[in-house]
């Protein structure tokens, strides 16, 4: 639709440059989003994708959103490559996603 934007990076760099200009801030996920454990801050449901039954875990803590690469690739979703990058998780540490 008219309503949407795209956007194309072609490398790390005009990443780097476009979450400067827009001011967001590192990835966060929290511990408990890794782990798959429900708290207060997380809330955890079943959803449905393209007629396939998934576990969705919100996460008020987190500042991403993310899906397993098997589970997208299983239900034909489109993937583009983008470059690696750290996400902080809630003790501090980070891991690194692709």
């Amino acid at each position: 639709s008219g309503d949407e934007e795209e956007y194309e990076a072609t490398s790390t760099e005009e990443v780097e440059k476009l979450e400067e200009e827009s001011g967001d801030p590192q990835p966060t996920i929290s511990c408990h989003a890794l782990s798959g454990i429900s708290t207060p801050q997380t809330l955890q449901v079943v959803g449905y994708i393209k007629k396939q039954k998934v576990t969705i875990l919100i996460d008020s803590g987190s500042t991403h959103n993310f899906i397993n690469h098997k589970l997208a690739a299983r239900l034909n979703c489109f993937i583009y490559p983008a470059p690696e990058f750290q996400v902080m998780i809630a003790d501090g540490g980070t891991v690194q996603c692709s």
